[in-house]
């Protein structure tokens, strides 16, 4: 599998977990046990951001070297407020923060693709095209 098809995949999943988390924190609702203001904030928030994260990567994909840029610190930056999730203890109920750790292993390993050398080298040999 390639670089481009690996980043592809992690932005569908990421975007599909984001929404996936909104679904459940909206059953979890529904079935009478109220989420605190915190977890709907969270959930919208990840919703939002896993809905950017794939817009940003379609981007990237077709050749945008300044959304490039944007994604690659995007994903370090999502990555660190995930291990922040999960690392406090009580912010969060369990099934949240079991979702933040998948979540938080999908941004890392999209990351990690973003900052393979392979990947920065196809931009800068894009960039000196031009």
């Amino acid at each position: 599998m390639t670089k481009n098809a690996l980043i592809k995949r992690l932005a569908y999943a990421i975007a599909g977990l984001g929404v996936g988390m909104f679904l459940l924190t909206m059953a979890v609702a529904a079935l009478g046990q109220e989420p605190a203001n915190n977890v709907w904030t969270k959930a919208g928030g990840i919703l939002a951001g896993s809905v950017i994260c794939l817009i940003l990567t379609k981007r990237v994909l077709a050749g945008s070297k300044g959304t490039y840029d944007r994604l690659r610190i995007i994903s370090l930056v999502a990555c660190a407020l995930v291990a922040v999730n999960v690392a406090l203890p009580g912010v969060i109920p369990v099934w949240f923060r079991a979702e933040q750790v998948v979540h938080g292993l999908l941004l890392a390993t999209l990351a990690w693709a973003l900052w393979s050398p392979e990947m920065r080298e196809s931009f800068r040999v894009a960039a000196r095209r031009t």
